[in-house]
């Protein structure tokens, strides 16, 4: 009998970081905006206190708020 442990994956879902639209309540849609400072801080504080799981892979939207938070510069 397999053991099914073997074959399962997490698969997990990271809305990106704050952008300047976010922070203003509008939507955001097909416009490419940065991350602000402080959705970057957010981010940061966030991988320092090991809150995102680990990952083999990783794959994002080209936009530039998916890509920075991707990269958690």
């Amino acid at each position: 009998m397999r053991n099914r442990a073997e074959n399962q994956m997490i698969l997990a879902f990271i809305r990106h970081g704050e952008t300047k639209a976010n922070a203003q309540r509008r939507y955001l849609g097909k416009t490419d905006e940065p991350l602000t400072e402080q959705g970057m801080q957010v981010l940061l504080s966030y991988k320092e206190q090991n809150l995102y799981p680990q990952a083999d892979y990783l794959f994002t939207s080209p936009m530039k708020r998916c890509v920075e938070t991707a990269q958690g510069r």
